[in-house]
């Protein structure tokens, strides 16, 4: 009776990848959270409906899109279903880091009203240190070194369609699985831990100890008004802990340690400037970078027992399937 009935939910399971999974199931939590909560702890309530919709509706196409790629199976031209069913990964791949994208710009409509939780970041700081680190950088601020820490911020921009590409090129597609999964689950839970742990940053906390300019320039640089426009275009006022600037750059790296390695060489002194960047721009307290790296860790050895456990469970993944059979 329980194998019967469990039956058609494995076959609902098999159309879909487990970073499918796991992005749907947190749009499906921002719609019951923007529903269920009042307009008091909402900013902006009128999104509740339209993020309901927006589960309904990726779930809606990633369904369609994934029963059409099953169908494409019964193609009699092997070689044209190959063709077609390449193309459609690659669609569903970018789709996949897009939705990376959509999970962060997502959050902000339902970001709580809660009390703000920078004390408790500054106090891990000071436990660490012994002082404010963050604030104790501003002996080295220097304008080229802004502009420089500027361009290693906004490159994690290039980390993960660089990755990305990469694995495709070399068409390692266990490989790609196991960074998207790694990508998803760490926006999943780095995210939504925006909502349990809401903070503003030293930029606006610790603004009162600060005493040098970061910019120290009577005019704006390139570089300020680039940083600006990336910061407002999708602006999270809360988004502090964990660093998923450093989360994201970690996960890239720590993939490409194990799936591409000739880009480590690259990405391992990004990161670290990238990690230092988010420090000496005053975005993120130090714990905030600690909580990153933890969380990058953890996902990133998950993600290959998940993987199998997803195989042994639900079945094969659907590339390797269709590239057995061909």
């Amino acid at each position: 009776m329980i194998q019967s009935s469990a039956k058609p939910a494995i076959r609902l399971l098999r159309l879909f990848r487990p970073e499918e999974i796991v992005y749907l199931s947190f749009f499906a939590i921002l719609a019951v959270i923007s529903l269920i909560e009042g307009e008091s702890h909402i900013h902006l309530a009128q999104d509740r409906l339209g993020y309901t919709f927006l589960a309904i509706g990726t779930a809606i196409i990633t369904f369609r899109l994934n029963r059409l790629l099953y169908r494409s199976q019964g193609i009699p031209w092997p070689e044209l279903r190959l063709e077609a069913w390449q193309s459609f990964q690659l669609i569903r791949d970018i789709f996949s880091v897009l939705m990376c994208w959509a999970m962060y710009a997502s959050i902000k409509s339902i970001m709580p009203e809660s009390a703000l939780l920078d004390d408790w970041l500054i106090k891990a700081d000071r436990l660490i240190f012994g002082f404010d680190p963050v604030v104790a950088l501003e002996k080295f601020i220097r304008p080229w070194l802004t502009d420089f820490m500027v361009f290693n911020y906004v490159m994690l921009f290039a980390y993960i369609p660089g990755v990305f590409f990469a694995l495709t090129w070399k068409n390692c597609r266990r490989g790609l699985r196991d960074f998207m999964l790694g990508l998803i689950l760490a926006s999943f839970f780095g995210y939504l831990g925006y909502l349990a742990v809401p903070a503003i940053g030293p930029q606006h906390t610790q603004a009162h100890l600060f005493t040098v300019d970061l910019w120290q320039r009577e005019t704006r640089v390139m570089a300020q008004d680039a940083l600006e426009l990336l910061i407002n275009l999708n602006r999270i006022k809360r988004d502090c802990f964990p660093s998923m600037h450093v989360c994201l750059a970690c996960i890239c790296l720590f993939y490409a340690w194990r799936w591409a390695r000739g880009l480590v060489w690259l990405l391992l002194p990004a990161t670290l400037c990238l990690i230092f960047s988010t420090f000496y721009l005053r975005y993120h307290y130090v714990v905030d970078a600690v909580a990153g790296i933890a969380l990058a860790l953890v996902v990133f050895a998950c993600t290959p027992g998940l993987l199998r456990l997803w195989e042994t469970n639900i079945g094969p993944l659907e590339t390797e399937k269709v590239e057995s059979s061909s």
